[in-house]
């Protein structure tokens, strides 16, 4: 069932595919998802303005390419509107397509699933319902088809109704920002498909950490040898007369010298190998935002762990100058987490995570990242968030956990991670990996809704 008052995905597409379209969209209404398309204009409403309306208010929008669609006026001029307004967009080709040169341009910028190349057609379904910025039009996320419910209950309805989220600019690279959640589910089905929680983000580029330099040890005083304390004069007599001592003195004075000497050197040692160290890592240099590749290559050869991540956000994003280049991106980064580069590990933690070009799937690598995060971090909300996902998901080298997702979602809630909130409140609404608790379900959908500002 359609509502307009949660945020909905906008379907674009030419009359002449309808054959094509209408399953997909059957589809993503039976798993939960919130779709308008332009069967539902009423007889006798103005077309233009009705269709612009929804476009403005839509939370997503998807657009299927293909030779009618693009032969369609009003298609394009739906799909430029979306662009104007910084919708979140995917684009599904159904066939492929011959783009003009401005079109192709604008249109790279997107995500996009080729829907005509996929052979296996589940995987293409489970493509598109992953798809970075879908998941704030959920209305209900699927039970498990072998977890029965028994009685069909509603789910309460939060207490303020969702605002249409404010639409952010379409960032250059296939990965996006993490989606708001949508509220609480209208209905609770009987039989489903396993639970899909929100979708990961694209890592926000951090400014690049300035290293410090290692502060030159402080000089220590050279010991100088003690005079030896004279001792008591006896009176002499022929059996205590003393031998000479000369030899005994100067032997004391030489050895204090040596010894002086010996520990200077040590210093000044120390000294050379911390100096030495940080030269070769370079951790006396300061990565400029604005370097460019071959400005930083040189750096990053040298063992520098801050030149290695910023290439990699270069060759990611194409930046300063580069062309995108995925193949150098993961080199550098990977690079850079094997330094334990606290953003590289982030970064690579959530790229095993996003449906982004040339990354594949791989839970277990995402895990194995935010892992090493928390060990640098142990409060990073980001990395138990992710793996609570990936446990809550399944799938890509991990078997489903509820109980070790809701443990790591838990953790990410309490300290003030919204997306863990939601995610946790279905966990107790329909039973996974927890007794069913109304109450907390009921907590901790406030909890949400209070954290996003509703």
């Amino acid at each position: 069932m359609f509502n307009e008052k949660i945020p909905f995905i906008f379907i674009s597409y030419s009359h002449k595919d309808s054959d094509r379209v209408c399953p997909i969209i059957e589809r993503l209404k039976k798993e939960g998802f919130n779709v308008w398309y332009d069967d539902g204009i009423e007889p006798g409403s103005e077309w233009d303005e009705n269709i612009a309306n929804h476009i403005s208010q839509c939370g997503y929008f998807i657009a299927f390419i293909s030779e009618n669609y693009l032969g369609s006026s009003n298609c394009k001029d739906e799909l430029n509107f979306s662009r104007d307004l910084d919708k979140d967009r995917l684009l599904v080709y159904l066939e492929e397509v011959a783009l003009s040169g401005g079109m192709a341009m604008r249109m790279n910028r997107n995500q996009a699933i080729y829907w005509d190349k996929c052979e296996d057609k589940e995987k293409a379904y489970q493509k598109l319902f992953s798809a970075v910025g879908i998941e704030k039009t959920r209305i209900f996320i699927p039970k498990p088809v072998e977890e029965t419910v028994s009685v069909q209950q509603p789910v309460p309805q939060p207490a303020v109704a969702q605002p249409v989220p404010a639409q952010q600019p379409v960032p250059q690279s296939v990965a996006q920002q993490r989606p708001v959640q949508q509220p609480a589910p209208q209905q609770r089905p009987a039989q489903q498909s396993v639970p899909q929680p929100v979708a990961q983000p694209r890592p926000v580029q951090q400014p690049v950490p300035q290293p410090t330099t290692q502060p030159r040890p402080a000089q220590q005083p050279v010991p100088q040898p003690t005079t030896q304390p004279r001792p008591v004069q006896q009176p002499v007599t022929s059996k205590n007369a003393p031998k000479k001592s000369n030899g005994l003195k100067i032997g004391l004075i030489i050895g204090g010298i040596i010894l002086a000497l010996l520990l200077v050197g040590f210093v000044s040692v120390m000294i050379l190998i911390v100096i030495g160290s940080s030269a070769s890592s370079g951790n006396n240099v300061v990565i400029e935002e604005d370097a460019t590749a071959n400005e930083l290559l040189p750096l990053a050869e040298d063992g520098n762990a801050d030149a290695m991540y910023r290439l990699g956000e270069i060759y990611f994003y194409g930046e300063n100058g580069e062309k995108i280049d995925y193949d150098k991106s993961l080199y550098w980064m990977t690079k850079a987490a094997d330094e334990e580069h606290y953003d590289a590990l982030k970064f690579l933690m959530f790229m095993y995570n996003v449906e982004a070009t040339p990354y594949e799937f791989d839970f277990a690598k995402s895990v194995e990242f935010a892992e090493r995060v928390l060990e640098q971090n142990p409060e990073d909300s980001d990395a138990m968030f992710t793996i609570g996902y990936c446990y809550s998901v399944g799938g890509y080298g991990i078997e489903i956990d509820y109980e070790e997702a809701v443990k790591w979602y838990t953790k990410a809630a309490e300290l003030g991670e919204p997306d863990a909130m939601y995610n946790l409140a279905l966990c107790y609404y329909y039973g996974y990996g927890v007794e069913v608790d109304q109450e907390k379900f009921d907590m901790w959908m406030q909890a949400y809704e209070e954290a996003i500002g509703n």
